[in-house]
């Protein structure tokens, strides 16, 4: 009795918040993509905003890394994940699914080269051949019961593993049917699909193994949407809608290395030209530059304040300040991404950007320590013995004596640092911010043109981290000269 009373709270909680948190990974067509003002739009966004509308709440997506939609889940940053995920056995331990909502199945998607050769699965399980997969799928565990001699390259998107086939880089990729075949709509002439579908799979929506009120109000909304003939319409709508997007976006043609460059098709995304607003890169960018900002300052005053501390007489200020920069040093900031989003921003309710910008603060911090120690230590104290005898003041020693010198030795580290920063903050999209990395990445989702959205986005960091170079190097004359 208390576990239902438990799960029919977390249901009323949705309806008292008057929000519905979807989690979700962008770019399985024709479920789920955003547009280029950032919209999002596809089947699975129509069903779960009718869903939102039956529960009279809002719906609100967040979008997320597929290898992290899981844990997210699980660490209450969503209360449902509805984004093409196969019903399998193996997350079912993990989660609590909801009946079927779509009826789907694995095929693949061949190189143009491999069409007149390859008629079967066996065909294509030889040496020499290369299977692109993305990474954790249903694609994936599939290939790995079933190819034992053709090389599997596992790729972290849908998006990538297909542009490898378009490109000869791959001779196939195993992926769910509705993608690969508009896929192959945008690429005829370059890529084909096996005609046989290889599995029959069906799409669940999944929630927390708790919530077991959440999964009946999905079932019985669904049962009543496919009743009223509203799901075919929807689907129908949105299949029309996506290939027509792609179909925009994706005109241009390549084989092997004759690649037809097109920039233009970005235009959009960098200003809306409808509603008269930063498109999505430029928001990105945005995000960007507020995460780096924010943590080069707050880094720097706390890793002042660690340099210090270890520096100091006090034995415990000074241990702690030596076990935070090593820990902080010593390990991936990819990996404290995740420690703190996932468990300590579950355990303090922290907000994925929040989460970003307090762990490359962090990292930062423990940079920023030992290059102050280091300069402080080559600061020959001989000279304070000098000022002492002049008459000067402890603070007019270290304002005009100690502090020019230890900033001086500083700088050049400290903007190195700042730059890497900078790139390092690329990482937070995978905790979900909406940075132009993230961005990018939806963009690609949609448009399938990786060349051209990845060298823009390399511009865009170079262009920042040219001017914070160059800011530097501007301090360092002036502190020469001074």
């Amino acid at each position: 009795a208390t576990v239902k009373a438990a799960d029919q709270n977390v249901l009323e909680t949705i309806k008292s918040k008057g929000v519905l948190r979807i989690g979700i990974e962008p770019g399985f067509l024709p479920f789920e993509m955003r547009t280029p003002q950032g919209e999002w739009v596809g089947f699975d966004i129509e069903m779960m905003q009718a869903f939102a509308k039956s529960l009279n709440v809002k719906a609100e997506f967040v979008s997320t890394k597929w290898e992290g939609i899981i844990p997210g889940l699980i660490a209450n940053k969503y209360d449902i994940i509805v984004s093409g995920m196969t019903i399998k056995p193996e997350r079912a331990k993990a989660v609590l699914f909801s009946d079927p909502y779509f009826e789907a199945g694995l095929k693949i998607l061949l190189a143009e080269k491999n069409m007149t050769t390859i008629k079967s699965m066996k065909d294509l399980d030889v040496k020499g051949k290369i299977i692109a997969l993305k990474l954790g799928t249903t694609g994936d565990y599939f290939a790995k019961d079933n190819f034992k001699n053709a090389e599997l390259r596992r790729m972290d998107s849908e998006a990538d593993a297909a542009q490898a086939v378009a490109l000869g880089k791959a001779d196939a990729f195993v992926y769910d049917k509705p993608f690969v075949e508009i896929f192959a709509a945008t690429r005829k002439g370059k890529v084909g699909v096996l005609s046989d579908l290889v599995s029959k799979e069906f799409l669940g929506a999944a929630v927390q193994k708790k919530n077991q009120a959440l999964v009946d109000g999905f079932n019985a909304f669904l049962a009543g949407w496919k009743k009223s003939g509203d799901y075919d319409k929807a689907y129908r709508a949105n299949s029309i809608l996506v290939l027509g997007i792609v179909s925009w976006l994706v005109y241009s043609s390549f084989m092997n290395l004759d690649y037809d460059w097109d920039f233009l098709f970005l235009k959009d995304y960098v200003w809306d030209p409808v509603n008269n607003v930063p498109g999505l890169l430029l928001q990105g960018l945005w995000i960007t530059l507020k995460v780096s900002f924010l943590s080069i300052v707050w880094g720097t005053l706390i890793g002042l304040l660690l340099g210090a501390c270890m520096m100091g007489k006090e034995p415990v200020s000074r241990w702690f300040s030596v076990i935070f920069v090593d820990v902080f040093r010593n390990t991936p900031v990819l990996v404290q991404l995740y420690v703190m989003y996932f468990i300590v921003g579950t355990a303090i309710e922290m907000e994925p950007e929040t989460a970003g910008i307090v762990t490359l603060s962090l990292f930062c911090a423990s940079y920023v320590a030992e290059i102050f120690r280091g300069a402080v230590l080559e600061f020959e104290k001989g000279q304070i013995d000098a000022a002492k005898a002049m008459g000067l003041s402890p603070f007019q020693i270290a304002r005009h004596i100690a502090a020019p010198q230890v900033l001086r030795r500083m700088l050049p580290a400290l903007v190195g640092q700042f730059v890497s920063l900078v790139k390092d903050s690329s990482l937070v999209s995978v905790i979900s911010v909406a940075d132009v990395t993230k961005s990018a990445l939806n963009i690609v989702a949609v448009s399938f043109k990786s060349f051209e959205t990845w060298f823009v986005v390399a511009i865009l960091y170079c262009l920042v981290n040219t001017v914070l170079s160059s800011y530097g190097r501007y301090l360092e004359r002036r502190l020469r000269v001074g």
